[in-house]
């Protein structure tokens, strides 16, 4: 194997080099709004995470043993992404009065 072959070409993205595994949850409404995803690495607190990579305000950004989905995870995804987002179209819609 040549020289040229064994290095690793860098081309300025964060994490390029990076090969650990992720799992990532997409959830879209029935509106076709696409909801916040969750990112899921491995390992057991957030030093697990790829250092000098900013991921936006609205994404969740999880970390399990494996880095797959499990009831905690999901859990967790609906308490912070999914209801919110149900709250803020139930507020935006106009309310119904009870009488005629």
């Amino acid at each position: 194997m040549s020289d040229g072959a064994r290095r690793q070409v860098d081309h300025g993205l964060a994490g390029l080099g990076d090969k650990r595994q992720i799992t990532v949850l997409l959830a879209v409404a029935m509106d076709s709004t696409m909801l916040a995803p969750q990112i899921i690495y491995a390992g057991k607190s957030d030093r697990c995470l790829p250092r000098g990579l900013r991921f936006p305000d609205d994404w969740d950004i999880a970390v399990t043993e494996n880095h797959w989905s499990n009831e905690q995870s999901m859990l967790w995804y609906v308490k912070n992404v999914i209801i919110p987002y149900v709250n803020g179209i139930r507020e935006s819609l106009p309310s119904v009065s009870s009488k005629p």
